[in-house]
């Protein structure tokens, strides 16, 4: 891979435990008849980028025997959200790459091909430090917070669940950061009151320094699903994912 195109990094240390598997890990979850890493991996290989580097952490070794060690992996050790997993994914690449393109490991089984081009080109033509990926789709059971828009720029972070998706939308899991602004920004996420490093706190301080942040606003809502509990997996379970 050449240095100046983007490099995937794939978090999936999580647990499966609110979906009731307590021994599998969540990537391992299957979906029409793959796991959900599988799934993302496939979409990785879509767009040309086929060696990404996957956070691996809870059961890691379950997602490293199914995946192989052609992959790079990054080991979370200390489950302690998705910005301490991207901290350690990023110090896995090569510090010549200069954007870097956030998957989850379990999310993001039923995107496009088509919408992570366009979101790649949204970002590389805007120079941005942070391309967010965004639905008008609320989810009750994951979306604790709106991302405002004027124009294509994303000013606010709203919390609360009082929400009015005609000024914006919500977080998919599925953004790209220029690498800078990560080497500089994950070191100043801190544990919030859940005992977490979450990526939305990159959000709250990109937008805080008026660091540029867009938002490409995902046109068919289908492909976002969040899959958190047994009810959402089960809504899901027959839809094939589409590439």
């Amino acid at each position: 891979m050449s240095p100046e195109r983007p490099k995937i990094c794939i978090l999936a240390a999580g647990r499966g435990q609110r979906l009731g598997f307590r021994e599998e890990p969540k990537p391992m979850v299957g979906l029409a008849g793959k796991p959900l890493i599988q799934h993302t991996l496939e979409l990785a290989t879509s767009i040309d980028f086929p060696r990404p580097v996957i956070v691996v952490g809870f059961k890691a070794d379950k997602i490293i025997q199914f995946v192989g060690n052609e992959i790079s992996y990054a080991y979370q050790s200390v489950l302690n959200g998705t910005a301490g997993a991207l901290e350690i994914g990023v110090a896995k690449i090569d510090q010549r790459i200069t954007d870097i393109l956030v998957l989850q490991g379990d999310d993001s089984a039923r995107f496009q091909t088509q919408t992570i081009l366009e979101l790649l080109g949204v970002h590389h033509r805007s120079e941005a430090q942070v391309t967010m990926l965004i639905t008008n789709k609320w989810d009750h059971e994951t979306h604790t917070a709106q991302y405002q828009i004027e124009g294509d720029r994303v000013v606010a972070r709203v919390t609360g669940r009082r929400f009015d998706p005609s000024k914006g939308g919500f977080s998919t899991g599925v953004n790209c950061f220029k690498r800078d602004f990560l080497v500089r920004y994950l070191p100043k996420v801190k544990l919030d009151s859940t005992g977490e490093r979450g990526i939305p706190q990159l959000f709250e301080l990109a937008i805080a320094d008026r660091r540029l942040v867009i938002a490409k606003i995902l046109l068919d809502p289908s492909e976002s699903v969040s899959i958190n509990t047994p009810e959402q997996l089960a809504a899901v379970q027959n839809a094939e994912p589409i590439r």
